[in-house]
C-alpha cells in the first residue's frame, strides 16, 4: 500500500486540491474522501463569541466544502463525521451542534446533486478520537470495532445519514423531562416509557460494582432469558449446559442472540462464538471475563458431564406436550412419572400415545433417563412435529377473530411465539408452516387459502408474515380477496419487493461468493470459493460448485444449521421468482430501519425505499417504523413489544 501525505489545513485554500492531485497521480482512480477534522469550542449559547465559532467552523464545515468542491463527481464514498450533537442537541456545545448540522446539510446538498455522500452521527467512543474522557450521562462509549463495524454497513447500505450512538432513552428523559413536550423526540419519549415499563435490567455499569459471584449469576440469568426468548423456551426450563447449535441454532437466530447480548452487556460478540457450540453458561465465562469479573458462579455440572435433575426434565418434558401436543398428553407424562420413570414402564406410555405422535417418541428412555441431550432431542422432536402441521396454533385460545402469520425464509412460526404471547391470551394467533415441496408462492398461497377457511369460515381476515412470510402473506391476501373473502388487513414484519436486477445469474454468483466467504469468517474454516469461478454458470452449475467447496464446513454443522442453510436458499429463490402485483387493501409495514449486521449482502435488498418497494403497489399502505431494530432482531425485545403494542390495537377492533 502507498501513502501519500500532504500537509497543510484542509479548510485552507488549494490543500483539498492538493489531497486529490496526490490520491490521482499515476492515473490511480480516487475511489472515496472520509472528512473527520474537528475543533472544539465549548460555551455557554451566551458567551459564544466569534473565535469559538471559527475554531469549530472552520475544520469542521470550510474544510468539508473544499474537499467536496475539489472532489471528482464519480466518487464511490464521501463520508463526514457528523456528531449526535446535531441530532439530540447537546448542553454546552451551541457551536459544535451547528457546525455538524451544517455538515449534515452538506451530504444533503450532495445527495440531491446525484453526488454520492454519508453523514454519521457519531456518540461518543472509547479508546480513540478526542472525546474519550467525555462523560456524557446519556450516552455510554462505542468500542473502536463497534465503530469499524458500523461505518463498514453504512457505506455497504450506502446511508445518507445514520446516527450511530449507544443512547439511554429512559435516563435522557429523567435529566431533561422538558423533551416529553417536543414532538421531535415523540418516538424517543416512547422508546423510554416502554423500556422502563418491561425492563428492569441493570446493565453492565451495575455489574461491575456487584460482588463477582452476584454478577456472573445476573449476566448468566440475563444471557439465558435473552436465549430462550429468542428460540422459544421457557429461561427457568431451559439449562444452561446445553450448546445452543444442540437446540437448532442457526444463523439468523444467532445474529439475533448477539444483537440482543450485545445491546445489554455493551460488548461485542464475536459470532464463531455463537456457532461454534457456546452455550449459556460459555457465554457467562467470556462476558464476565470481558467486564472484568471474578468468582465463579454455581454450577450444577460436574466432571462427569451434566446430568438434569428429574424434577427439571420432568418440568420440562410436561410442558412440552402441554404447549405443543395438546392438554391430554400431560397426564400421559405425568402418570410415567408417577409409575417411576424406569425404562421398562415407557412401553406403557407410549401405548397412549396417539399413531401420529409414535414415531417422533420411540425412544422414551429419554424418561427414564433425563439428560441434557435427551430433553434437546425432545425440544428439537417436538419443534419438528408442531411445524409439521400447515395451521400451527401458537396461541388457539380467545375469542377474537385469529391472525394467521405465515413462516419466514428457511425457518418455522415458532418464531412468532413471543409476539402471540404480547397480543394477549385472548387473542387467537396460528402459524401458517413451510410446504416441503417448496412450490411457488402463488401455490403456497393458494394451499394456505384452503387451510384459512377451513379454520375460519367466515371473514374478515388477518394475514401476516417476517421476511419472505410477509411475501406469503401478501400474496394470500390478494387471492382471499380474488376469491370474494374481506381481508380486514395484512401485517409486514419489514417484507419488502426486492429489486430488480440486469442479470439474475451474476447477483446469485455474487451471493455465493459472499456466502463462501462468511462461511471461512464464521467458523474458521477456509472455504476457496471466488465470484470468478461461479460467474457465466448455470444456477445448478454454482450450486453444485458450492455444495463441493463447502462440503467440509456444512459435514460439521448439525442438522439444523445445514437444514435452515438449505430451506433459506430455496425459498429465497422462490421469492425472487414472484412478481409482486398491486393490492388494494389495507396494508401495514412495521418497518426495520436500521441496516442488518453480519450476513450475506444482496443487491436487490440493498437501499430499498422507505417503504420497502411497496407504495407504488399498495395506495392503503401504512409504514410503522419499528426504532431501533434490523431486520433481524424485529421479532426480539424491545422491537417485539413496540409491535405488539401496535398489533394488539389493530387486532381489538
Amino acid at each position: 500500500m502507498d501513502v501519500g501525505v500532504v500537509l497543510g489545513d484542509i479548510a485552507a485554500e488549494g490543500i483539498a486540491e492538493r489531497l486529490v492531485a496526490v490520491a490521482r497521480e499515476g492515473g490511480r482512480k480516487l475511489c472515496g474522501i472520509v472528512h473527520g477534522a474537528a475543533g472544539m469550542a465549548d460555551r455557554l449559547v451566551a458567551e459564544i463569541g466569534a473565535e469559538d465559532l471559527h475554531r469549530v467552523w472552520t475544520p469542521k464545515v470550510v474544510g468539508a466544502w473544499r474537499l467536496h468542491e475539489a472532489a471528482p463527481d464519480d466518487l464511490d464514498f464521501f463520508v463526514v463525521h457528523s456528531s449526535a450533537a446535531a441530532l439530540l442537541g447537546s448542553p454546552g456545545q451551541g457551536s459544535y451542534a451547528a457546525a455538524n448540522a451544517a455538515l449534515d446539510a452538506l451530504v444533503a446538498h450532495r445527495r440531491a446533486q446525484g453526488l454520492s455522500g454519508t453523514t454519521i452521527n457519531w456518540g461518543t467512543w472509547s479508546q480513540v478520537g478526542g472525546a474519550t474522557d467525555a462523560n456524557v450521562a446519556v450516552i455510554e462509549p462505542l468500542s473502536p470495532q463497534e465503530g469499524a463495524e458500523a461505518l463498514e454497513a453504512l457505506l455497504a447500505f450506502d446511508r445518507p445519514a445514520t446516527g450511530v450512538l449507544r443512547f439511554d432513552a429512559a435516563k435522557a428523559v429523567d435529566l431533561f423531562p422538558e423533551i416529553k413536550r417536543m414532538p421531535f423526540y415523540e418516538a424517543l419519549v416512547a422508546a423510554a416509557g416502554t423500556a422502563a415499563a418491561q425492563d428492569d435490567w441493570a446493565g453492565p455499569d451495575a455489574l461491575r460494582g456487584m460482588p463477582a459471584d452476584e454478577a456472573r449469576r445476573a449476566i448468566r440469568a440475563r444471557v439465558l432469558q435473552r436465549v430462550s426468548s429468542i428460540l422459544g423456551f421457557d429461561a427457568s426450563r431451559l439449562d444452561p449446559a446445553v450448546p445452543l447449535t444442540e437446540l437448532g441454532l442457526d444463523s439468523l437466530v444467532a445474529v439475533r442472540i448477539k444483537s440482543a447480548i450485545e445491546h445489554d452487556l455493551g460488548l461485542t460478540v464475536p459470532p464463531a462464538v455463537l456457532l461454534q457450540g457456546a452455550s449459556v453458561d460459555v457465554f457467562e465465562e467470556w462476558a464476565a471475563g470481558e467486564l472484568g469479573i471474578g468468582g465463579t458462579a454455581e454450577r450444577a455440572v460436574d466432571d462427569s458431564g451434566y446430568v438434569m435433575p428429574r424434577d427439571a426434565a420432568e418440568r420440562t418434558v410436561v410442558r412440552l406436550f402441554e404447549e405443543q401436543l395438546g392438554l391430554e398428553r400431560v397426564s400421559v407424562v405425568e402418570n410415567f412419572f408417577e409409575l417411576g420413570g424406569q425404562e421398562h414402564q415407557a412401553d406403557q406410555i407410549h401405548a397412549a400415545l396417539s399413531v401420529e405422535f409414535r414415531t417422533k417418541f420411540d425412544r422414551m428412555e429419554l424418561f427414564a433417563h433425563p439428560t441434557v441431550e435427551g430433553v434437546a432431542d425432545v425440544i428439537r422432536a417436538v419443534e419438528e412435529e408442531a411445524a409439521r402441521q400447515t395451521v400451527r396454533p401458537l396461541q388457539p385460545l380467545g375469542a377474537g377473530r385469529p391472525f394467521f402469520a405465515a413462516h419466514p425464509a428457511g425457518g418455522t412460526t415458532g418464531c412468532y411465539r413471543q409476539l402471540a404471547e404480547l397480543t394477549g391470551s385472548a387473542q387467537p394467533f396460528y402459524g401458517l408452516e413451510r410446504w416441503e415441496d417448496a412450490p411457488s408462492v402463488e401455490e403456497r398461497a393458494a394451499r394456505y387459502v384452503e387451510h384459512i377457511l377451513a379454520t375460519q369460515p367466515e371473514g374478515p381476515y388477518r394475514l401476516g408474515g417476517w421476511s419472505f412470510g410477509a411475501t406469503l402473506a401478501y400474496e394470500t391476501a390478494q387471492q382471499l380477496t380474488a376469491a370474494g373473502h374481506e381481508v380486514e388487513f395484512v401485517a409486514l414484519f419489514d417484507g419488502g419487493v426486492p429489486l430488480p436486477t440486469d442479470d439474475d445469474e451474476d447477483n446469485l454468483a455474487k451471493r455465493f461468493a459472499g456466502f463462501a466467504a462468511y462461511l471461512t469468517q464464521t467458523y474458521g474454516t477456509e472455504v476457496e470459493l471466488a465470484y470468478e469461478e461461479l460467474a457465466g454458470k448455470s444456477e445448478d452449475e454454482m450450486f453444485a460448485l458450492v455444495a463441493e467447496r463447502t462440503a467440509p464446513v456444512m459435514a460439521s454443522l448439525p442438522p439444523a444449521v445445514l437444514h435452515h442453510q438449505l430451506t433459506s436458499h430455496q425459498d429465497t429463490r422462490t421469492l425472487e421468482r414472484y412478481t409482486y402485483r398491486p393490492y388494494g387493501g389495507r396494508v401495514i409495514l412495521y418497518k426495520a430501519p436500521l441496516p442488518t449486521p453480519w450476513a450475506v449482502q444482496d443487491a436487490r435488498y440493498i437501499d430499498l425505499d422507505d417503504t420497502n418497494g411497496l407504495s407504488p403497489l399498495c395506495p392503503r399502505l401504512e409504514v410503522v417504523e419499528v426504532t431501533g431494530t434490523h431486520h433481524l432482531d424485529l421479532l426480539d425485545p424491545p422491537g417485539v413489544h413496540l409491535i405488539a403494542e401496535h398489533l394488539a390495537g389493530e387486532l381489538a377492533r
